[in-house]
């Protein structure tokens, strides 16, 4: 049960209309809340166009009142009322001030509030009242329309009942003067005996829409915002000129797409984010500070108390201790995100994106074992993305080749269409220890009859690839040639580079004539050509036929390319996918060579261990 007080210094402000319509709002999202009014001289709740009993129903003075006559705390089911709202999913009640008779007046006035408190434990009737609307109704949400000024009433709402008071003020200098006072009693709170933390929130509110050309607003602002010592508001309400004002409409339900309602909405979901008891709005924002890039920026002790605060409140909910160890695994927290994670398997969570988290977390803390456990049972999940099964497929490159080589026959793989297991071919290309699976899925995507003709050709040049990387050079031969079917003329740039390398592979020395063909070949749009990747194939072509300088020239281009444009790209040095580091290492060597050492590409010396390790 999350309380919030909605209070201003003055009225018309909008302050009991904009409580109204964020109560439905959070409502129609399935929320069950509460809504008191606390506004006993000016009552008014009951009169919006909420669905109400045709009989009226007792309030607030009238619950004190029946204490003050019988010492004991009535039983607040009779002071309350259910107010349907058709078509949502959450529930509302309504606490009024009181019957709405001709004796309220008298009820109300008949009540000594500072006595109340001083010699008929006060307090502790109102805290047995919030323990009641705990039991009684299980609320998500109480929102508390107090009485406006300083009254003794106004400070149970503003100090002894809410989480969270939120200010609603026009920006005059009566306004300011006025909340000066009742901010620095509420802040006081918290070095009371009591030491009570209350989060103050502000909303400017029945703000114009007028130029401010003197910068009245903006001064106004400013010295609202130094005198109450906040940084920014929690929500803006402008004025809305309608004439759907006087008849009390609930924006949020009859005219859901005015400015009015998606003010009110922005509101209520303010107001949710606060609540470190709202497991929707606890991973809302754990997805939004956990991106590098986030805009949302919290003061370090404020950022750490509401992590341990939803730690605390939500240990049992799977998918916020997910959340959670995603942020935790950003600051380097491991074993902590970790524990969590552990926390949340006992707590029942099974999902694919579970799975992977945790197996990642036991990589990074060395428990090897139960990584590949939790990756096994990852890999006949029916819930993975592309996304996940790339992530888990290159976390097996490292862990464990025997588990790697059952993934494109497991179930998450098999549910993904042809151009994401494409991709993750591509993924997996930067390792020779994933080439055996490369080979599996490229194979079995050509195996099929219905591939379209460019889709095709993408799947056998990566094979092509695949083949001279893994020094399978006959076979990269016979999948270019066709066995011999088609002739070194009817081969594409790329084909007939790759059929030069492939021979290099298999007669241990590069053929001049090969290369001469790749630099003769028309080129088509030059911009076609213009990568790191082709600068460097056209460098190793001019090396071979002995035109060394204008293989220094396209080697300090490839170079700057990569250097100016930096991204994971494949590299003929290696016949890999190579980071950007790696790509600048491999022309490191090919300048070396170039300057008469010598030297072999990289694909052609690998050990004997990993040429023996991919060939099984």
């Amino acid at each position: 049960m999350y309380i919030v007080t909605f209070y201003s210094f003055k009225g018309g402000t909008g302050r009991s209309m904009a409580l109204v319509n964020t109560a439905v709002e959070l409502v129609k999202a399935g929320r069950r809340v509460l809504i008191v009014d606390f506004d006993l001289e000016a009552p008014g709740l009951d009169t919006f166009n909420l669905p109400q009993p045709q009989t009226p129903t007792k309030g607030i003075v009238d619950f004190v009142s029946q204490y003050l006559t019988t010492s004991e705390a009535p039983d607040v089911s009779e002071f309350l009322y259910r107010s349907p709202i058709v078509g949502t999913k959450g529930q509302l009640w309504v606490m009024p001030a009181g019957l709405p008779d001709e004796d309220y007046d008298a009820r109300f006035k008949s009540i000594d509030w500072q006595q109340l408190y001083s010699k008929r434990d006060g307090y502790f009737l109102f805290e047995d009242l919030k323990a009641q609307w705990n039991r009684f109704l299980k609320p998500d949400y109480v929102f508390i329309d107090s009485r406006t000024g300083y009254t003794d009433a106004g400070g149970i709402c503003t100090r002894q009942l809410p989480n969270t008071v939120v200010f609603f003020f026009f920006p005059n200098e009566q306004n300011r003067r006025g909340l000066e006072s009742v901010v620095r009693q509420v802040r006081a709170e918290e070095s009371s005996e009591r030491h009570k933390e209350i989060k103050l929130r502000f909303v400017m509110s029945n703000v114009p829409e007028l130029d401010d050309e003197e910068e009245f607003l903006a001064k106004n602002v400013a010295k609202f915002k130094a005198t109450l010592g906040f940084r920014s508001f929690l929500g803006i309400i402008h004025q809305y000129p309608s004439l759907a004002l006087v008849t009390q409409t609930i924006f949020t339900l009859d005219r859901p797409r005015t400015r009015l309602t998606r003010e009110y909405g922005k509101l209520a979901a303010a107001i949710r984010q606060d609540n470190p008891e709202d497991p929707e709005a606890a991973i809302e924002f754990l997805d939004e500070i956990a991106p590098l890039s986030r805009s949302r920026r919290l003061p370090a002790r404020e950022l750490e108390d509401r992590i341990q605060d939803i730690r605390s409140r939500h240990s049992a909910n799977p998918e916020v201790m997910l959340r959670l160890s995603v942020l935790l695994r950003r600051q380097r927290r491991f074993d902590e995100a970790l524990a969590l994670l552990e926390q949340a398997g006992e707590s029942g969570a099974r999902g694919s994106e579970f799975l992977l988290a945790r197996a990642e977390l036991y990589a990074i803390t060395h428990n090897s074992a139960a990584a590949l456990s939790d990756l096994t049972r990852f890999l006949k999940s029916n819930d993975a993305s592309y996304v996940d099964v790339s992530a888990a497929a290159r976390l097996l490159v490292r862990l464990d080749l025997p588990s790697l080589m059952s993934l494109p026959q497991s179930p998450v793989f098999l549910r993904l269409d042809d151009d994401e297991k494409l991709l993750i071919a591509r993924e997996l290309f930067y390792s020779r220890r994933s080439l055996p699976v490369i080979w599996q899925i490229l194979q079995s995507l050509l195996q099929r009859a219905d591939l379209p003709e460019r889709f095709e050709g993408s799947v056998k040049t990566l094979l092509v690839l695949s083949f001279i990387g893994g020094s399978r050079y006959q076979e990269a031969v016979d999948e270019l040639t066709q066995k011999g079917k088609r002739e070194v003329g009817q081969l594409e740039l790329h084909e007939t580079f790759n059929l030069a390398m492939a021979r290099w592979g298999l007669e241990s020395k590069p053929t001049p004539e090969y290369f001469a063909r790749v630099l003769e070949m028309p080129r088509g749009s030059e911009t076609a050509y213009d990568t790191a990747n082709f600068k460097q194939c056209f460098a190793v072509a001019a090396w071979v036929v002995g035109q060394t300088e204008s293989a220094k020239r396209y080697i300090d281009d490839a170079w700057q390319t990569m250097v100016s444009h930096p991204r994971t790209e494949f590299s003929c040095w290696s016949y890999l996918h190579v980071t950007p580091d790696g790509f600048l290492e491999d022309i490191k060597e090919m300048r070396q060579l170039f300057q008469g050492e010598q030297i072999l590409p990289r694909f052609l010396r690998q050990d004997s261990a990993e040429a023996a390790e991919v060939a099984q």
